[in-house]
């Protein structure tokens, strides 16, 4: 039970109502840069981030993908929730902004990623209450959507990388002089076009 709710069944309504989200790699790429990139706009560092091909459960082609991008104070998924709401907060639009990043690029469907949903609903009840979850959620959704019109420039840059090679990395991103960032600071690399190679 996840917040109050079996989450197995949950999950198993949503697909029933809804049918299964798209899982094809543009999909997967705008989800994972969604999470890299609010993940690195909110203080965080990218470490890495990918997107694989793999057999659904029908056969059919599946893309997935992983990012790890921890923001300072948000290292993990495990908070006290009461007693740390800004961290929560933080963790909530962290999780949500893959969601987000599908919905602004006109992929989203009402059951992508509904384990990540069903976390930030988890996070907004134990805040406000089960009357006032819904409003939180959609909150912290429009704020991660936010984070990604402000950093569009991140975005696409993640997302193409991970179009074309499958993953993202600092280095990557150093060496492809795709953006620049605040976070390379912390990597020791300047991409900036007066050093480039």
């Amino acid at each position: 039970m996840l917040g109050g709710v079996d989450f197995a069944r949950g999950v198993e309504t949503l697909h029933r109502l809804f049918g299964d989200p798209p899982r094809d790699k543009l999909t997967a790429c705008f989800h994972e840069a969604g999470h890299a990139t609010v993940s690195v706009a909110m203080g965080g560092m990218l470490t890495k981030c990918y997107v694989r091909n793999t057999p659904g459960e029908d056969g059919e082609e599946c893309w997935i993908g992983y990012t790890e991008a921890p923001i300072h104070g948000v290292t993990g998924d495990a908070v006290n929730i009461r007693a740390e709401p800004e961290r929560a907060r933080k963790l909530a639009v962290r999780t949500i902004a893959g969601v987000a990043a599908e919905m602004l690029m006109g992929r989203g469907h009402p059951a992508s990623s509904v384990e990540e949903q069903y976390e930030v609903a988890a996070i907004a009840t134990a805040l406000v209450g089960k009357d006032g979850a819904e409003a939180w959620v959609n909150a912290r959704l429009n704020e991660a959507a936010a984070i990604l019109r402000e950093n569009t420039l991140m975005f696409v840059g993640i997302a193409t990388a991970l179009h074309d090679c499958h993953k993202a990395t600092a280095d990557d991103f150093a060496h492809q002089n795709l953006y620049r960032c605040r976070f390379f600071a912390d990597t020791g690399s300047d991409t900036s076009p007066e050093n480039s190679d």
